[in-house]
């Protein structure tokens, strides 16, 4: 083919040349014959000229040199003519043809006898004329012919240059060719030799225990599948075969087949679950070649087990995900019969349950019999109430003996009992797990979920008896907010009115225009008879001074204010009358020997002065008090209340003792467990009495609570915080927030508030550096003005902490209402968490709840490692107790934690 292509681009160039060649001559005759016309215009207009002026007319001629005239300027007409595409020459037959046009009126004049000296002068201007035109032709001409020259010699240039560059390429591919023939043999020895290495490579690929194949990246056809490989998916004749068809079980290339994205050097790396060997695998993908052509390598190493775990894992993060939402339905809904149903619809949905249900056993449990069924599932509801007492008993068995009922198949409870395997093979229940709610150690009722999904029976039962915690601490929650809402203005034990309806009455009593008798009654001994006797002897000992009130004033309104605490209102009444009442009421305990009490009494015309009679009782009562313990200094109250202690009942006096430093702020750290730091501390006080012994405050603070002077203290720690943060801003590189214990009987004070802020205004500090504990426990604010008072303190800045933690239900119903920053969960939980498994789940769900609610958790009372590694493992790293630090004096404390400014 390179042979004949030079002599074919040399032919093809002669026939170009000959074709433009003749073009040429054709264009040169055509311009030659418009210079020969253009001449014949001259010479035969000479000719008329001169016949008419001897008087010859030659009509023939006229006509003859019209059509001339005209072909010359449009190529049109019978002497095949050329238009000339000259502009000057074209301008030249213009003005040609004007003068003709003259020289024809001319001689019409001529004809009719007229002078012929102008027409001879015109055709003398029209010769001159004709000759300039014919002059333009021959120019046009000569230049025309000068550019075919030019074009005909750049032709034979152009043809002679792709001759010289046929050849070129022809010798260049020639050597190309020789190269490629060399690089061939090559490659072919380059072949065989991997070919040789291929096979030798299969050896140790067949040796690796994962599976690897190599198949052609353009065709899919398998070149190579280890002994490993065709184990997994049984075939030992796979060589030309599919990937897709041997690997994957299909008819068609993979749309997730990673070919397109191979590159040289590039290793790809995914995973993907085999159909067919039903393994998951993590896979890495190379580009190779492979006997000279392009294929792809496969590793698959199986991820199945990996896998799994990880799998469980995710389950479980979705259980406790599933357990928030669960304690969210709970708490933000006041309704609990339709957030239990919500809890039993969450769970249905998430084990992809036929039906979830929660069963009451014997009626005992309020909210129960209620159930969630799938969209295809019948309601089981009515029979419940149906179910024979042999399966229940035999359930409650089992959840004395396992704490939970669990059918993983229902042929295996054919076996153990008949009955119960008709009831559930009728409701075509296969599977079956059920845990029992308890109150008071006594099953009340069973939480039951039918036919879960069969590969999330495994942690089933622990995430059920987590929610039948919360949905018990929602029970009890609903009972104590409506007890609450029924106790409002009433005491439970006594029948009287409490404290609150107490404040409303002396308001409006104020306001009247009446008489008015006072008696504040306060019973003795009761902590004494409370610790020797239990509380149950102590509340019988309020009844019974219930009965005596009531008796001796069946009018009066009473009210009992604090736990021994009673006060007595006498309305138009006269003082005679009151007075007698008076000394019968205290007569009336002469020979009860448990029963005694101090009182006070006052009695006015007008109650306007209502606040200051009931002072006066009150001191009047405590003076009685005293004269009580005096007498019987061999009580065990007296043990704790003697001269050394008792005078800080007077108000004077306890300011005294605080003006001379005998109360003494201590500090205990917080710490956060994972570094050990010190990230806070609480406030603590203690007492140094005459002899410079230290004093807890259990043994003083009770005596202040009794006298209503706690109050005193709660101001003094928490202004003596403020003047040492003050400090501790001035001197040191790092302040930690100090929370201080405020007690209820301190909270009811009306401007505590404007207290609190004008302290910390005194020292300036901001309230961000205080955090405010509250404790569940206490009779004297209703939860209602208590959630008011935190709303209040937490916009002024200062943190809010909820202190004991799970020491009593109540505090659930608080905690869902009131913004706390801090949840501080109480020793009695951690005692328990070492030997109890369910306080650890318990811990790690109210953990995960305080993370939802972006509360802060602190453990008090730790006080070995163990509790502090079971602690870690629940989520809570940050602890309080004696473990880290006891409570140590403020300068004990800033030398160990605190570190000075640089």
């Amino acid at each position: 083919m390179q042979k004949k292509l030079i002599p074919t681009i040399l032919i093809l160039s002669l026939i170009l040349s000959g074709f433009l060649s003749l073009n040429a001559i054709r264009n040169m005759q055509g311009n030659a014959r418009v210079v020969n016309y253009t001449g014949v215009v001259r010479g035969a207009t000479q000719l008329l000229v001169k016949q008419e002026m001897a008087g010859k007319t030659n009509h023939a001629l006229i006509q003859k040199l019209d059509g001339i005239l005209n072909e010359l300027q449009t190529g049109d007409g019978p002497n095949g003519l050329t238009r000339l595409d000259d502009e000057t020459y074209q301008k030249q037959l213009q003005e040609l043809e004007k003068d003709w046009a003259v020289i024809k009126e001319e001689i019409k004049e001529v004809r009719k006898s007229k002078d012929t000296a102008e027409l001879l002068r015109l055709s003398e201007q029209y010769f001159q004329a004709c000759d300039d035109a014919v002059k333009e032709a021959e120019i046009y001409t000569e230049q025309r012919v000068s550019s075919i020259m030019r074009i005909l010699m750049v032709q034979i240039l152009l043809c002679l240059a792709i001759v010289a560059f046929v050849a070129a390429i022809t010798s260049r591919m020639r050597k190309r060719q020789q190269e490629m023939e060399k690089v061939e043999i090559e490659n072919r020895k380059k072949s065989e030799a991997l070919s040789l290495l291929a096979k030798q490579l299969q050896a140790p690929m067949n040796e690796i225990s994962e599976t690897l194949y190599i198949a052609d990246l353009e065709t899919y056809e398998l070149y190579f599948l280890n002994e490993a490989g065709q184990r997994s998916f049984h075939t030992k004749d796979f060589y030309g075969r599919k990937c897709y068809e041997v690997l994957q079980g299909r008819t068609s290339p993979c749309p997730f087949c990673t070919n397109p994205q191979l590159d040289e050097g590039k290793i790809i790396t995914w995973e993907f679950s085999n159909p067919i060997s039903l393994r998951h695998y993590l896979l890495k993908d190379r580009l190779i070649e492979w006997e000279g052509r392009k294929a792809r390598m496969e590793i698959a190493f199986d991820m199945t087990e990996n896998e799994k775990e990880k799998q469980q894992l995710q389950n479980m993060l979705d259980a406790q995900n599933m357990i928030v939402r669960c304690v969210h339905h709970l708490y933000e809904n006041q309704d609990v019969t339709s957030s239990i149903h919500a809890v039993l619809q969450a769970v249905g949905k998430f084990f992809t349950a036929d039906c979830t249900y929660l069963i009451s056993i014997d009626n005992q449990m309020p909210f129960a019999n209620q159930e969630w069924c799938d969209a295809h599932i019948a309601s089981r509801k009515q029979d419940f109430a149906k179910l024979p007492q042999a399966v229940i008993h035999h359930w409650l068995s089992a959840f004395s003996e396992k704490g939970s009922v669990i059918i993983s198949d229902l042929a295996e409870i054919n076996k153990l009992s008949e009955e119960e395997y008709q009831i559930l093979q009728n409701h075509n229940i296969q599977r079956m797990v059920a845990v029992p709610l308890e109150s008071n150690h006594q099953i009340i009722a069973v939480l039951g979920v039918d036919n879960p999904a069969k590969d999330m029976m495994q942690n089933i039962t622990s995430m059920l008896q987590t929610l039948c915690y919360f949905i018990m601490l929602t029970i009890k929650r609903d009972q104590a907010e409506k007890k609450l809402a029924h106790l409002s203005y009433h005491d439970e034990l006594t029948s009287f009115y409490n404290r609150n309806r107490y404040i409303e009455d002396v308001k409006h009593i104020a306001h009247s225009h009446q008489s008015v008798g006072v008696v504040y009654l306060d019973i003795n001994g009761l902590k004494d008879i409370n610790d020797k006797y239990g509380h149950a002897r102590g509340d019988e000992v309020i009844i019974e001074a219930a009965l005596h009130m009531r008796r001796v004033f069946p009018q009066a309104d009473i009210y009992r204010i604090g736990g021994d605490e009673f006060v007595i209102i006498s309305t138009n009444l006269s003082q005679d009358v009151f007075q007698r009442q008076v000394r019968e009421l205290r007569g009336s305990i002469k020979d009860q020997e448990m029963l005694k009490f101090a009182l006070g009494s006052r009695w006015s015309p007008q109650a306007d002065g209502i606040n200051d009679f009931i002072a006066e009782a009150d001191a009047c009562m405590y003076e009685d008090k005293r004269v009580f313990y005096r007498n019987r200094q061999n009580t065990k109250r007296y043990r704790h209340y003697n001269d050394e202690l008792l005078h800080l009942s007077d108000p004077n006096t306890l300011q005294a003792e605080i003006a001379m430093h005998h109360f003494h702020v201590y500090l205990q750290s917080k710490i956060r467990s994972t570094s050990g730091e010190a990230f806070g501390a609480e406030a603590l006080i203690r007492y140094e009495d005459r002899d410079g012994t230290i004093i807890s405050p259990g043994d003083f603070m009770p005596l202040l609570a009794e006298h209503h002077l706690i109050s005193v203290i709660d101001y003094y720690i928490f202004e003596r915080i403020c003047m040492l943060i003050r400090e501790w801003l001035d001197a040191y590189a790092t302040i930690v927030p100090i929370s201080v214990n405020l007690s209820r009987q301190t909270m009811i004070k009306a401007t505590l508030l404007q207290d609190l802020l004008a302290i910390c205004k005194k020292y300036e500090v901001a309230p961000s550096y205080l955090e405010i504990e509250i404790s569940e426990h206490g009779d004297h604010l209703s939860d209602k003005d208590l959630i008011t008072l935190i709303h209040e303190l937490k916009h002024h800045g200062f943190r809010i902490s909820l202190d004991d933690f799970g020491t009593e239900y109540a505090n659930l119903a608080l905690l869902s209402a009131a913004p706390f920053d801090v949840l501080k969960l109480d020793k009695s939980i951690i005692n328990e968490l070492d030997s109890n498994p369910r306080t650890q789940k318990i811990v790690t769900a109210i953990m995960k709840l305080c993370e939802e609610l972006h509360i802060t958790i602190i453990a008090e009372g730790i006080e070995t490692l163990q509790q502090l590694q079971t602690l870690t493992s629940c989520g809570v790293t940050l602890v309080q107790g004696f473990y880290y630090s006891i409570p140590l004096p403020v300068d004990e404390y800033q030398r160990k934690y605190m570190h000075p400014k640089s």
